[in-house]
């Protein structure tokens, strides 16, 4: 990833959608283990692409919906 942002064409913008933490809330609850786990495996993960993108001059906008984050 970090080097898809450092190359001499670099994209407009990168949208990434995580459909998946909304399903799991509706089948088991948002209070629920499964959801708490998916949500850590989330921050983990966005976590790791911050690091990645640290030193590119990127601009990193995070959103949610259902103020669940």
């Amino acid at each position: 990833m970090r080097a898809l942002f450092n190359h001499a064409f670099r994209p407009s913008r990168v949208r990434q959608l995580e459909p998946e933490l909304d399903r799991i809330a509706h089948e088991y609850g948002i209070a629920s283990d499964e959801a708490n786990t998916h949500l850590g495996e989330i921050d983990n993960a966005f976590e790791h692409f911050l690091s990645e993108m640290a030193g590119t001059e990127t601009l990193v906008i995070a959103t949610a919906d259902h103020g669940l984050i």
